[in-house]
């Protein structure tokens, strides 16, 4: 599922928090990117915090007025050479029954007792 972009720049972050996934938010970025210019750089990296999914966006126009004109309208910041802003995302729901952080147990009793150890058991010495 795609999220639709907005027609105008200062709805671009609106729009964005509509994608349900990095692919997503991606391809709107991609399709957004034709009303303020070329973007020469795009690097998405995710975070996970407990219960929150969010998306840091590195964006680097192709030109000082195009980044100019991002950075006044939008109001994203700057990071080194490139513009800088985090998108929520929906957080992938966990599986029925799953307490975060939790494994399962192996069937397999992974304490195998030595050859030794089994015999003085077995009372035989």
């Amino acid at each position: 599922m795609r999220c639709e972009p907005e027609n105008t720049m200062r709805d671009l972050l609106k729009s964005l928090a509509g994608c349900k996934n990095v692919a997503s938010l991606r391809s709107t970025i991609g399709e957004l990117s034709a009303e303020f210019g070329a973007i020469t750089l795009m690097d998405i990296l995710t975070m996970k915090q407990p219960g929150k999914l969010q998306a840091m966006c590195f964006l680097r126009p192709e030109s000082p007025s195009q980044e100019r004109q991002l950075m006044a309208n939008l109001g994203v910041s700057r990071f080194g050479n490139d513009l800088v802003f985090v998108v929520d995302l929906p957080e992938e729901p966990k599986p029925a029954g799953q307490r975060e952080g939790f494994r399962p147990r192996s069937t397999k009793d992974r304490r195998s007792k030595s050859p030794a150890r089994r015999l003085l058991d077995r009372g035989v010495r």
